[in-house]
């Protein structure tokens, strides 16, 4: 004899209309976020964060971050407050990491990429000449 056992589920937009209390340990699947949420028998949908993820995680190429309202928000760019703990490698494709005013973090110059010099380079600043493939370093000789 076989046993089926069947997880109440539906869409995003129909929990959230909808709002039900699910029951003491009853599941509720989201077919649109594909997640779920486990009832308490006391609060509403809304108010239950989902199971089995935590932090952040990446579902199609974007990053969703956790809210500390139990919410979830997608993000294509991150601001972070505090420190951040990496267990780890950082890959940054395209870019460089900059401070909140845009200047290259640390302190240090910024890593100029492409075939011609950059305009107006400063003592330290580097410039990856994608031509040759040399690596130059801007330093001020006089004095």
């Amino acid at each position: 004899m076989s046993t089926q056992i069947q997880i109440r589920r539906d869409s995003t937009a129909n929990w959230e209309s909808v709002n039900p209390v699910l029951a003491d340990g009853e599941i509720g699947y989201d077919t649109t976020a594909n997640k779920f949420k486990v009832g308490n028998g006391t609060d509403a949908w809304r108010d239950i964060e989902y199971s089995g993820a935590s932090g952040s995680e990446l579902v199609d190429g974007e990053a969703y971050i956790r809210l500390e309202d139990g919410s979830w928000v997608a993000s294509p760019s991150m601001t972070f407050e505090g420190d951040l703990t990496v267990n780890g490698n950082i890959t940054i494709e395209g870019g460089q990491i900059v401070d909140p005013d845009g200047n290259p973090a640390g302190g240090a110059p910024a890593v100029h990429v492409g075939d011609t010099a950059p305009a107006d380079p400063v003592e330290g600043q580097m410039w990856l000449n994608t031509d040759d493939g040399y690596l130059y370093v801007y330093y001020n000789n006089a004095g």
